[in-house]
This record gives C-alpha cells, structure tokens and sequence, in this order.
C-alpha cells in the first residue's frame, strides 16, 4: 500500500534530498552535472509551477517521486524514481490521474531508466514505449575520415536549417522519441531553442559542434549539435543526416569529427543516446568505440486518460492504493 502526496505540499527538507540523490545517480551512472539544469526545480515546486508526487510506504518512509509539467498541449514527465516496480506502478497512475492531465492531448516520458519496472507500468497506462541506450566512449585526436561533404564548424545562422534538416531526417522515423513526438514544424522548433537555450541535455558547444553542407541553398547535409554534461564529457546530443546524403559515410565522418573536437579541447569522453531499434545508427557508434554505459526509458501516450470522478474530488493532491 502506498500514500501519494502532491509534492508542492512539501517542506522543502524533504524534498532537497531527492533531488540531490537522484542528481548524484546521474552523477555516477552518467557523468552528467545536473547542477545547472536542476538548479529551478525547488523554487519552480515551491511556488506551485511544477507538479509532482511523493510516494510512501505505509511505514512513511519516501518510496518514490516524480514531477512533470504541462507545456502546450503537452504532459512532460521530466524525472521519475521509484524503489520497486509496485512504486513505479502507483505513481504512473498518479500522473494520469492528476488534474493536470486534462491539460494535455500527449503525454511523454524520457527518464533515467532506473526505476523497476517503468516500462511496464507505462504500458498497462497506455503508453508506447521504447529503450534508449546511453553510450560513451573515450575520445581521442582521430584520423581523418573521408567525408562525402565539406565539414565546418557550427554558427549561428545554423539554426533554422538545422531544424529543417531535424525534421528531414526524422520525417520517416518510425522509432518512439521525447523530442518532436508528433514531428509538427513547432515541435522541432521548440526543440532546438531548448538545445540553444537551455541546459537539459547540456551546455551548448558550438566548437564542438560540425556541420556539413548539402549545397549552395543553405541546406544541411548533416550535422552533430555538441554540448558540454560536465568537465571532460561532452555530449552529442543530436546526430542528424539528410535522406538524400544517407548511405554515403556522412554520420561516421560528422560523429567523428565532434570526437575529435572534443579531445583537441581536453574533453576525455563523449556520450549520446540512441534509440534500440535504431540499429544502423548504432552500429555507426559501436564501430567508433562507444559502448553501453546506462539506459533511459521514452514513452509517449497520444491521449492521456482524462480524470475520474474521484479525481477530481480529491484536485489528485492525495490518492491510497
């Protein structure tokens, strides 16, 4: 039996050590600073703007939480902890359950995948799932690599061809993912400025960034969007070939280059994330010396449950199972 409590209710004695347990798993497991990027979620929570559950035990004892947001139309569950697999369930019901969700025509999960039994809880709630391996792999000055383009480093008029050529490059994906689920012009927008913007998947890095040009229109052949995790990671966070330039080495010599990049500037490791099913990619990574180091759980849900009569009842500040 479980007691699932609106964290924003919470003192925030309570609620400090969660956050900075979890930011010392990702730590350790990831090599990924999250001090930054963390650092508005207590004021966000104590203010009211970010929702959340605690979870405990019937000895009160803390056996899990998560915290999500509505932006849009979209339900964004942005960290989720839990002990045990009965933890995780109770707290994916919260979330559908809670008020918030009537707000959201989509729900989307990207977590630590930590947490037993995520993945199925997810599934019995509706959601389609899908595992995404996070790599890393030591970096080093590399031999040049034959590209079928000319490589250059990134600048700012990069952007908006860089969201043209995102959405190329995912247009027939059929791989689940948290960034531009429904593949709409203004979810690939909003992904990009977040890239730019803010540091949720990192610093943004543009010497560690490489484009490659597929003509004189300012179209994008490929290209690797780089950030900084923490001091000696770097992250490639997106890796994105055009259609019409694919089959010919591009991604090889792009992710190859970063690398490179990366250690000229005493950078030791690089890391990315890819999709399971995305096995031409990954075979890209493993053949340039990226290995297995952690795993995250996408999930994405087109019509989240809308609120029972209890629900709403309740506002969801408080359910017992």
């Amino acid at each position: 039996m479980f007691t699932c409590e609106d964290w924003r209710a919470e003192p925030a004695a309570v609620i400090r050590p969660l956050i900075e347990a979890e930011a010392d798993r990702w730590r350790a497991e990831l090599d990924w600073d999250v001090t930054e990027a963390w650092r508005t979620i207590e004021p966000s929570r104590a203010d009211g703007r970010l929702a959340g559950f605690v979870l405990r035990d019937d000895f009160s004892r803390v056996a899990g939480w998560t915290c999500f947001l509505v932006h849009g139309d979209m339900l964004q569950v942005a960290m989720f902890v839990a002990e045990t697999a009965g933890a995780a369930t109770a707290l994916v019901d919260a979330i559908r359950r809670s008020p918030l969700a009537t707000r959201a025509s989509i729900a989307v999960v990207c977590c630590r995948g930590g947490a037993p039994g995520l993945a199925s809880a997810l599934e019995r709630a509706g959601f389609a799932t899908a595992r995404y391996r996070y790599l890393s792999a030591p970096v080093r000055p590399a031999a040049a690599v034959d590209a079928p383009f000319r490589l250059r480093p990134w600048h700012m008029g990069d952007v908006e061809p860089f969201v043209t050529l995102c959405a190329r490059a995912y247009e027939d994906a059929s791989d689940l993912r948290a960034f531009a689920p429904r593949g709409l012009d203004a979810e690939w927008i909003d992904y990009v400025r977040g890239l730019l913007a803010t540091s949720a998947c990192g610093r943004f890095r543009p010497d560690l960034s490489v484009m490659a040009d597929l003509d004189d229109t300012r179209r994008l052949a490929g290209a690797v969007f780089a950030s900084e995790l923490a001091p000696g990671t770097a992250h490639l966070a997106q890796v994105a070939v055009d259609p019409s330039a694919r089959g010919r080495g591009l991604g090889t010599a792009l992710v190859a280059r970063a690398m490179a990049e990366a250690a000229s500037r005493g950078f030791t490791q690089a890391t990315l994330l890819v999709a399971t099913g995305n096995r031409r990619a990954a075979s890209i990574y493993e053949r340039l010396g990226f290995r297995d180091r952690a795993a995250f759980v996408v999930a994405v849900c087109d019509q989240p449950r809308r609120l029972t009569s209890v629900a709403l009842e309740t506002g969801g500040a408080s359910t017992r199972r």
